[in-house]
């Protein structure tokens, strides 16, 4: 199935579910996600043996989703993008010590209610599972959050927190199961977090430059088409020398 045609029936199906949901005063992104339950491996994919011929190639399953990649982890990239901006040395030092505070104990209490209820679950029988889908939990869905508050167009002091508060969480995500799965799991903590220096080290390099060219050119032109090539830029550097591609 050609990715064209993939990425078509996805974006045909999400729009009118978006709609739906909308005038249900219910935020869209629900039924982007509801068209992918419908048609994916869960929902009518699952049964596509038993359904009519011309409708399987309508269908999302494993396979077909795998042509869709590239157009996913490119989607996240934008997404990290945006958030990313988000995290400005000016709000982050305006908010100062309350925002250290609020980060600490967003991360600390979601790491250990998750681990714990996943340490009950098993039978308190599998400490690394409890802590490694501990460091898990605490990563916040950024596309869902962007989505919910560009829609209602919000805008003010407490939505700036939340995109910032995002930022902080995933990263926190990043460093507790790169720590955690590296020297439980894997035995060797170093190589993970060499693996996170690294991205770091590609996402600071790409924007380096991104700020070299806006700063000679500071127009919406230069900007919409320093920050694609950047993203691709960085993007092609995680595929060729390897890092945390997240980060």
């Amino acid at each position: 199935m050609s990715p064209l045609l993939t990425l078509g029936v996805a974006l045909l199906a999400g729009y009118p579910l978006g709609i739906l949901c909308r005038r249900f005063s219910i935020p869209r992104v629900t039924g982007y996600l509801l068209a992918g339950i419908l048609l994916g491996p869960s929902g009518l994919a699952r049964f596509s043996e038993d359904l009519p011929g011309f409708l399987r190639p309508f269908l999302l399953d494993g396979d077909r989703l795998q042509t869709l990649w590239g157009v996913e982890e490119m989607a996240q990239a934008l997404i990290l993008f945006s958030i990313g901006m988000g995290l400005s040395r000016q709000r982050i030092s305006k908010a100062g010590g309350r925002l250290v505070a609020w980060t600490a104990a967003d991360v600390g209490l979601t790491f250990l209610c998750t681990a714990f209820a996943v340490y009950l679950a098993t039978g308190f029988g599998d400490p690394v599972l409890a802590l490694v889908l501990g460091a898990v939990g605490v990563a916040t869905a950024p596309a869902a959050t962007l989505l919910v508050l560009r829609e209602l167009e919000s805008q003010g002091p407490v939505t700036r927190r939340v995109l910032t508060l995002v930022g902080l969480d995933n990263i926190g995500s990043l460093l507790l199961f790169a720590v955690i799965f590296g020297s439980l799991v894997l035995g060797n903590p170093t190589g993970s977090l060499e693996r996170l220096g690294l991205g770091a080290g590609v996402g600071l390099g790409t924007g380096l430059m991104v700020a070299v060219i806006l700063l000679r050119r500071p127009t919406a032109t230069t900007f919409a088409v320093a920050a694609a090539g950047g993203i691709l830029a960085c993007f092609g550097l995680w595929r060729t020398v390897g890092g945390d591609p997240l980060l």
